[in-house]
């Protein structure tokens, strides 16, 4: 479609809603005026349509890239970056958004966007961060997150200490000489138990009479 009156009043039966009816009706009444009023021709005079482009992005421009803003904002999370990075972020939306920085629905978006054991660590702070801060609540993400990298950098090899003293009595022992290093027979056991059990067997078997003079006899020891 061409013609530049029939563009703009096209464009304006697809707007719909209690916000947007008001403004399009105006809109209408101005476009009226500008060919029936003004004489402007409404075939050929281009300016017609550029003049609602510009009188709809001054309107509804900024309320569309809110719009966009609170919706990044509800989206954005810390994971993949660093503290400084998801608050520089999280400090543009705003802006963008128009929200107000210092208000308890804007913080409680910045905590939402952290990760849980960093929300937990800021929550159980005593006193808490002012609920109407968000400065406060940014120094003391950051604050927890440097805590947390040193924790990781003290305690990062704990108990490995103690697995190479292992490890190295282990390469000593494997170290000696195959024909030195202490080895258990495997027959202690059996040969000991059986000692043991003839042992008792001779000591509890007492000789008769008969069985002693035939003994003696054949010249046995007894």
């Amino acid at each position: 479609m061409q013609e530049p009156y029939s563009r703009v009043s096209l464009a304006l039966s697809y707007f719909k809603g209690d916000k947007v009816e008001e403004w399009a009706s105006d809109q209408l009444m101005l476009l009226q005026e500008k060919v029936h009023v003004q004489g402007r021709d409404p075939a050929n005079d281009i300016t017609l349509w550029d003049e609602f482009r510009e009188d709809f992005f001054r309107a509804w421009g900024n309320t569309t890239k809110a719009q966009r803003a609170d919706l990044e904002i509800q989206k954005h999370t810390m994971k993949g970056k660093s503290i400084d990075e998801y608050t520089s972020t999280f400090e543009v939306l705003l802006r963008r958004a128009g929200w107000t920085r210092d208000d308890q629905s804007t913080i409680k978006e910045f905590v939402q966007g952290l990760p849980m054991w960093l929300a937990n660590c800021i929550m159980a702070r005593s006193p808490p961060p002012n609920k109407a801060r968000l400065s406060e609540w940014i120094y003391v993400a950051r604050d927890e997150v440097v805590k947390d990298q040193e924790r990781m950098t003290m305690l990062g090899s704990y108990g490995k200490r103690n697995d190479i003293v292992r490890d190295n009595q282990q390469k000593h022992y494997n170290a000696w000489p195959s024909g030195n290093k202490p080895r258990r027979d495997p027959d202690a056991m059996e040969v000991d138990v059986a000692k043991t059990e003839g042992k008792q067997k001779f000591q509890g078997k007492c000789l008769t009479e008969e069985e002693r003079k035939k003994y003696f006899e054949e010249g046995q020891c007894f």
